[in-house]
């Protein structure tokens, strides 16, 4: 008799341990492929939330501890282009990081637990995917896949390993072609499409610059349009003021549709077109303000 209890209260023991209930990496749901579009100043913008579903065997009889980790260079690529990302916990900027548990911490893993007197036997745990802002890159789709691993037990130690499964990211960089105006040396603004030019008084002849900055991930062309043919009116007098243009120092003849810049190739694109406006001495007009129009337009291709 004393044998028997004694197998009945070890038996008891290893139930209550949670030792004897399988835990299971079920899927990544709801695929195993992310894909979402991306624009330098949002970020990733993903169509689904994903999330790693377990699952237990049994209605825990013990608390049972789980963690996720997430390996894998942390950079979508196309070829030679890449952009930066991240696997965070859900409102958090507490990164999933890579490891068996050994020497991380909470912060560094996804974790979630099967508590005991609870009838839960599936748990879905969810994931920020985030692809950095800012970055400015070629308007293609940039993927690479990483290796979700599943470990039983609490980070600080080694867990035990349960299931590996694989996630692939894939990031299609939205087309970026835009062109700001101002003052010479400005660099690019978002949002500046118009810039005064004062010339001043010109009868002695006068010159000023401008330019125009251009943005793009892919193949663009710039035009510019002087509907006047290169002459400042004003509205008091018919007279006309004959005026030339320079782009970076060479002569440019105005006209519609003049085209500025072009390129086919997708690749990124920071540039800045200095233009040159110059009234030559001598004008023999009546005083009064005269003004022109110079218009610039970009367009992808």
């Amino acid at each position: 008799m004393k044998r028997n209890a004694l197998l009945i209260f070890v038996l008891s023991i290893a139930a209550l341990s949670g030792w004897g209930q399988t835990l299971r990496f079920v899927s990544i749901l709801p695929s195993t492929t992310a894909s979402g579009s991306y624009t330098p100043d949002g970020g990733l913008a993903l169509a689904n939330k994903y999330y790693f579903r377990s699952s237990l065997s049994s209605i825990p009889l013990a608390n049972i501890f789980y963690f996720y980790t997430i390996s894998g260079t942390r950079t979508l690529v196309n070829g030679s282009n890449s952009l930066s990302i991240g696997f965070f916990k859900p409102g958090t900027d507490e990164e999933i990081l890579a490891g068996n548990g050994s020497g991380l911490t909470a912060k560094d893993v996804l974790g979630g637990a099967y508590l005991t007197g609870t009838a839960t036997t599936t748990n879905d745990d969810y994931v920020d995917i985030r692809v950095y802002p800012g970055q400015i890159a070629p308007a293609l789709t940039y993927t690479r896949s990483f290796t979700v691993s599943l470990y039983r037990g609490l980070p600080g130690t080694p867990g035990t390993f349960i299931r590996n499964r694989t996630l692939t990211v894939r990031a299609t960089v939205a087309s970026q072609v835009q062109i700001s105006i101002g003052p010479s040396g400005q660099g690019y603004q978002p949002n500046i499409s118009s810039h005064n030019v004062d010339l001043g008084e010109v009868s002695a002849g006068a010159s000023r610059d401008f330019s125009v900055y251009l943005l793009a991930n892919r193949g663009y062309k710039l035009t510019m349009t002087v509907a006047s043919g290169g002459r400042l009116h004003s509205g008091t007098t018919s007279d006309l003021i004959p005026y030339t243009l320079k782009l970076n120092g060479n002569s440019l003849t105005p006209g519609t549709g003049v085209v500025i810049d072009q390129t086919s190739t997708a690749a990124v694109y920071k540039k800045e077109y200095i233009f040159t406006v110059v009234v030559p001495a001598g004008a023999d007009v009546e005083a009064g303000t005269y003004t022109d129009t110079i218009s610039f337009s970009i367009s992808a291709l």
